[in-house]
């Protein structure tokens, strides 16, 4: 099938796969020793990076990409910070935080662009945006704050966007099975990871409650319940059922063929991959517009 990859044989992609799902592996351990609940980055922050990057014209590659890093930014601070035994020098550290926010968002944008060979943000349109919406800064202080940010990550940033492993997964499944143009399943599935991105709390908040029936839980709860949150392989196997039932909904033997595809690949019982999914199919329904963003450039 030529849908994302398509000079790329089946052969490779299936290698390709077993990486991805060591590094989902890694990622998961890596980000649940923060022992934070996803996002520290709320779901006001999340719509807000992708309003910033839309406005600047960025592809979801880097609008999503730039969520992670953010949160991964916030994960990071907060840790350094409740290390801290002065309350004064957390209050400052906060004042500062909250000042820099809008900078610090561009700065992770500006970084993801770079570590996904896009280069779509210049300091030029950092500082442009900036003066547009009333903040002062200077080439100086865009740069530090992008050091800062780098340093912060230690230096570490994807060399791939969270939709890496959609595109993988979609070029894995039989889509030709259900009649469907890649173009229109793939564009329909980037959607969804994008409502999945900006409505992030509510969508896990909602699994939740369906595994254990509790509407609120204590931290340590939530901080075990941070392993299903940071599975990329489980929200890609949702992100592609969600766009099969939009799609094709009276394609009932494909699907179900699909469905069995998924959960071999990602390693997920359909059940659960179909709850993940009906969550998302119900925020989608009740979002009046999708988050907008330019599609990669060609």
């Amino acid at each position: 099938m030529d849908c994302c990859f398509p000079d790329v044989s089946s052969e490779t992609m299936e290698i390709w796969w077993v990486h991805l799902k060591q590094f989902n592996k890694n990622y998961i351990k890596r980000r649940a020793k923060l022992k934070m609940p996803f996002f520290a980055a709320s779901q006001k922050m999340a719509t807000l990076i992708c309003n910033i990057g839309h406005s600047m014209k960025l592809s979801r590659e880097i609008l999503l990409s730039s969520v992670l890093l953010f949160d991964r930014f916030m994960s990071f601070s907060f840790n350094k910070m409740n290390e801290e035994k002065s309350n004064i020098k957390k209050e400052q550290w906060m004042e500062t935080l909250q000042n820099s926010m809008v900078l610090t968002i561009c700065s992770c944008l500006q970084l993801s662009s770079k570590a996904l060979g896009q280069h779509q943000v210049q300091v030029t349109d950092i500082l442009k945006f900036m003066l547009e919406h009333n903040h002062k800064v200077t080439k100086t202080e865009v740069l530090k704050s992008e050091q800062s940010v780098f340093k912060t990550l230690m230096y570490k940033v994807p060399a791939f966007s969270p939709l890496i492993y959609v595109e993988t997964l979609v070029h894995l499944l039989p889509v030709k099975k259900l009649n469907l143009a890649c173009s229109v399943f793939m564009e329909t599935c980037v959607q969804f990871m994008m409502i999945a991105y900006c409505h992030h709390q509510v969508l896990y908040d909602s699994l939740y409650y369906i595994f254990t029936s509790k509407e609120t839980c204590l931290y340590k709860d939530r901080v075990e319940f941070l392993r299903v949150e940071l599975d990329q392989l489980y929200l890609a196997g949702a992100v592609v059922v969600a766009a099969v039932r939009v799609l094709a909904p009276e394609a009932r033997e494909a699907s179900d063929w699909l469905l069995s595809r998924v959960r071999h690949l990602t390693g997920i019982p359909t059940r659960e991959v179909m709850r993940l999914a009906t969550i998302l199919s119900d925020i989608a329904a009740d979002v009046p517009e999708n988050p907008k963003a330019t599609t990669r450039p060609a």
